[in-house]
């Protein structure tokens, strides 16, 4: 009996750049975030709102009716541009604005 279950892709070579360049910014701790920030602005600004609060990496998603997680709160870079490239699933129904 073969099993049809089939693992789900691995990251993209793009992906595993962007985790590497985190890892680095990591074990810099640069003075300022302002050019870390521009950068992720830059690449998940479509989809996130991206800041730096006190030691906390934070993106919102811009979409209210988003199917995954809407707030992603990291303190590492590694781990936080990990989720922004594969966030997980949302824990909650989407509030719904409309009144029926």
């Amino acid at each position: 009996m073969s099993d049809t279950s089939a693992e789900p892709p691995g990251p993209t070579a793009d992906q595993l750049a962007v985790i590497e360049w985190a890892k680095t910014v990591d074990s810099v701790l640069p003075d300022g975030f302002a050019t870390t920030v521009a950068v992720l602005r830059s690449r998940y600004g479509h989809k996130y709102v991206i800041r730096r609060n006190g030691r906390l990496w934070v993106a919102t998603d811009v979409d209210p009716d988003t199917e995954t997680a809407p707030t992603i709160i990291e303190e590492t870079l590694t781990r936080f541009v990990a989720a922004l490239e594969n966030p997980g699933p949302r824990a909650g129904n989407p509030f719904n604005h409309q009144t029926e």
